[in-house]
């Protein structure tokens, strides 16, 4: 890990190499394997995660209900920081968010001491991660109509679209159960609906993959 991949991240453009430095020195970087747990909900944040490779999903747990739903909000990708914690690690408050590995990822942990720091001699890189806060609002608006409100076929295809974004690759490795998690449904249901739509063209199954057609 050297600056020039500091310099490629947007929000953090525009620093001097002394303060690049300051943050190799101060940040800790951990390798996750897919699916692995980043955050659990309900902890408290001491540092910024900044994706460096891979990708990330962000999920809301549904805790009163008996069995615990799992319902999927948004995905961030590499040389993106997860923007939704900085005030819940700002002003010290816990989580309600649970953040796993998309895929194998690498991941910058900034303290929130170094990151208030930086922030303070520039402000334009709150700025732009407040802009940047903006847009996931949006992003997640936008989820929530095509995940939930959409016929339960359209909302599997939206899902494997994002996730081949993420993945730029038409080959996405889940299973009928990781779907049926995301999409707060059962696999059942899930298989049924893949069988179907992969009759219709859409898609073909795989073992622990599915290969998108069109």
């Amino acid at each position: 890990m050297n600056i020039q991949y500091l310099k490629e991240i947007s929000f953090l453009k525009g620093l001097s190499n002394e303060e690049y430095e300051g943050i190799l020195k101060h940040c800790q970087i951990v390798s996750f394997d897919k699916n692995e747990v980043i955050f659990k909900e309900n902890s408290y944040l001491k540092t910024l995660p900044i994706i460096l490779n891979g990708a990330v999903r962000v999920l809301v747990i549904n805790q009163e209900e008996v069995g615990k739903k799992e319902v999927l909000l948004y995905h961030i990708k590499a040389r993106e920081a997860c923007s939704s914690s900085i005030a819940s690690g700002i002003f010290n408050e816990k989580i309600d968010i649970r953040v796993e590995a998309e895929t194998d990822c690498d991941i910058l942990f900034l303290p929130f001491s170094h990151f208030a720091h930086l922030i303070s001699k520039h402000p334009e890189i709150f700025e732009e991660l407040l802009q940047n806060y903006l847009q996931l609002f949006k992003k997640i608006v936008n989820s929530v109509s095509a995940l939930y409100f959409y016929p339960l076929d359209k909302r599997i295809l939206y899902l494997l679209k994002e996730k081949a974004k993420l993945r730029n690759n038409s080959v996405i490795d889940i299973t009928h159960e990781e779907i049926a998690r995301e999409l707060a449904s059962t696999r059942e249901v899930i298989t049924r609906i893949l069988h179907q739509l992969e009759e219709q063209g859409h898609l073909k199954i795989e073992r622990g993959k599915i290969r998108l057609i069109k």
